[in-house]
């Protein structure tokens, strides 16, 4: 019996691997191919307490950017979590999820997060930290990104982009020429 639920999400993996394959110039391997393309979406980092997904990537539209700037990637793989929330009022968030699927790295992360309670605010909650990688590894990244403005409740805007990152092995790392002479003179 052929089952059209079935015949249609192969259809739609065979159309995200066509557009992979693509966007990479056919470099990534069978095996990265069918890693990206069998991917189920987790909530890698849980910033927010009680989220949970679960599904396909390949049922989501996806923007696909391949990099051959490890420092790009970087920003890329730099989950952000920005904002203000208001005791009552609402919020205006810009909050990013991630799964790192091929290759073996750490997301970085940048947050900065302002809260205020009836016009008192503190000290914004703020963490930085830098992702790591290796370079001589090829890798894919899925990130999320979701803006959120509740401050007016006539006008609630909820906004998601998906978007694939990829960035291959051995991308060289590029030092500006005086900032190389001062690590080769510093031994650093």
């Amino acid at each position: 019996m052929r089952q059209f639920r079935q015949l249609t999400a192969t259809e739609r993996k065979a159309k995200f691997i066509q557009a992979l394959i693509g966007k990479t110039q056919g470099k990534l391997q069978k095996s990265q191919l069918d890693t990206v393309a069998n991917h189920r979406w987790q909530l890698g980092y849980k910033y927010q307490d009680g989220l949970s997904e679960d599904f396909d990537l390949v049922e989501r539209q996806m923007t696909i950017i391949v990099y051959d700037d490890a420092r790009e990637f970087a920003e890329a793989a730099t989950l952000q979590h920005v904002g203000l929330t208001h005791s009552w009022a609402g919020e205006d968030t810009f909050d990013q999820y991630g799964n790192w699927i091929v290759g073996d790295g750490e997301f970085g992360l940048h947050v900065n997060i302002q809260h205020s309670n009836n016009g008192d605010c503190g000290s914004p909650e703020t963490d930085d930290t830098v992702p790591e990688f290796d370079l001589n590894k090829t890798q894919v990244i899925a990130v999320k990104s979701v803006t959120h403005d509740s401050f007016n409740p006539n006008s609630t805007v909820h906004e998601e982009e998906w978007m694939l990152h990829i960035l291959f092995e051995n991308t060289e790392y590029t030092v500006d020429p005086v900032i190389a002479e001062i690590i080769k003179l510093l031994a650093l």
